[in-house]
């Protein structure tokens, strides 16, 4: 996705033009994608994430359409998503993006956002990449893609899911507490019935998380 031009302005946006012509508004929104300048992080990433949010949050010239909209969502939800975690509780975005639609709550709108920076890459880049890359990065020789790559370890997936659920927004409003690293790695070695300890299924888990498989 190009950086904007040196002076380049992004487009204003005001809400009283969504209601007088919204697809207008959400050329207005495209446009925002195509021009922001996002300092060469890739947009799969994490870090591509917080920027959106930082900007969302701070810059007078962001997406202002969904950041009061997610003020209203916030109130409804009590408040129970956290957007400055110091650790992901997904190893990408897409991944807590689906996650919670699948759970029936909206995204926070900077996932919003990279999810739809994502398509916009893979269309702009007209036939060039695929999804998969752009969403999950490249094949693995001998491996395979993302999918196939994470169906080798379903100790891995079960112990994710696990901390996803005991961190979800249902489990926070019905007052379930969240499960430690140490908690999961237990539940997970009993479940699987695993001959390992729960450090070298952490540091496995540790390993993933920071390079992948």
């Amino acid at each position: 996705m190009d950086d904007k031009s040196e002076g380049q302005k992004l487009p204003k946006l005001n809400l009283d033009e969504l209601e007088e012509d919204p697809w207008a508004f959400g050329e207005k929104i495209n446009a925002y994608i195509q021009q922001r300048e996002v300092k060469k992080l890739p947009i799969n990433s994490w870090g591509y994430v917080n920027q959106l949010r930082d900007e969302m949050i701070e810059d007078a010239e962001s997406i202002t359409s969904l950041e009061p909209a997610w003020e209203l969502l916030e109130e409804l939800y009590d408040g129970i998503f956290e957007r400055f975690e110091d650790e992901p509780s997904f190893k990408l975005p897409v991944e807590e993006f689906i996650f919670h639609i699948s759970n029936g709550f909206y995204p926070r709108p900077e996932l919003l956002v990279a999810v739809a920076s994502c398509f916009q890459s893979y269309f702009s880049k007209k036939g060039e990449i695929e999804l998969e890359e752009v969403f999950f990065g490249k094949n693995r020789k001998r491996i395979g893609n993302h999918s196939a790559r994470k169906s080798h370890h379903p100790d891995l997936i079960l112990l994710e899911n696990l901390l996803r659920q005991s961190k979800s927004p249902h489990s926070q409003k019905n007052g379930i507490k969240p499960l430690t690293l140490d908690e999961a790695a237990e539940k997970v070695i009993n479940e699987l019935k695993l001959d390992v300890d729960p450090e070298s299924l952490l540091r496995k888990y540790r390993r993933y998380r920071k390079d992948g498989y």
